[in-house]
């Protein structure tokens, strides 16, 4: 794996910035993390010596927890989440780091998700796609936008699944989210849930998708606009500029008032 000179810097940073906060870890050392150029991936360097807490992962969260406690603020660093999460060798392990994480708030959870959503344990996959709900309402967005760029498809349908459960306040946001965040599929399926209980919000967070969609997506976009205001509206400017001149000739649920 090549890491560049820029990666190389960015780790003498961080590390040296690590030490002048705290000089050492619950596990007596800080071991060096690098980050691949490519993908922003955690690597763990081979030096890297996996903690005592994680001998057992029966009792890793207890441990664990005890430890943070002690020390809690190394652990407000997002990045000594994602390096728990790298030295976690074993998929048990790996579920009880995001499970901690989630245990410890939204900062670590969300700083693991991304890595949990990508690992190649299907039900810590799920686990933490469905844990995205038990998010804060002011984080969830961004637990959507980390969860709609999983790599497989059904980890994204998981997420989006969740936009269905949380309150309806909350909902045309997370669409929004997920239709500028997401890929095809993820559009396809946002368009759907924005279409089937039409709303003035909705309609808007439509309109906007005009501007991030193509191909099959942009065609339901611009046959979900049809269907719900009966105009052919396919280019951005003229639909925001035609909603805003005609959004009050329809009521909460997009029937026209004349």
């Amino acid at each position: 794996m090549a890491i560049g000179a820029a990666a190389v810097l960015c780790v003498g940073w961080y590390w040296s910035s690590q030490q002048a906060v705290a000089p050492h870890s619950a596990t007596g050392a800080l071991s060096a993390v690098l980050v691949d150029d490519d993908n922003d991936d955690i690597v763990a360097h081979d030096s890297v010596e996996k903690p005592a807490a994680m001998a057992d992962a029966t009792t890793y969260a207890a441990v664990r927890l005890r430890e943070i406690k002690a020390d809690p603020a190394i652990w407000n660093d997002v990045w000594m989440w994602r390096r728990e999460f790298t030295l976690a060798d074993t998929p048990q392990l790996r579920r009880e780091v995001a499970g901690l994480a989630r245990q410890v708030g939204a900062d670590s959870f969300l700083a693991v998700l991304a890595q949990a959503l990508a690992s190649d344990d299907p039900l810590l996959r799920v686990e933490a796609a469905r844990s995205i709900a038990t998010l804060p309402d002011d984080r969830m967005v961004e637990g959507i936008q980390i969860g709609v760029a999983a790599p497989d498809a059904e980890t994204r349908s998981e997420v989006m699944d969740i936009i269905e459960q949380v309150q309806p306040h909350l909902r045309a946001e997370l669409l929004r989210a997920g239709l500028l965040a997401g890929p095809a599929d993820v559009q396809q399926r946002a368009v759907e849930l924005l279409s089937d209980r039409p709303s003035p919000e909705y309609f808007a967070v439509l309109i906007e998708s005009l501007r991030v969609t193509a191909g099959e997506a942009r065609q339901s976009v611009e046959q979900a606009i049809a269907s719900v205001v009966g105009e052919r509206l396919t280019d951005y400017e003229v639909a925001n500029r035609w909603w805003a001149e005609n959004h009050a000739r329809f009521d909460g649920m997009m029937a026209r008032l004349e």
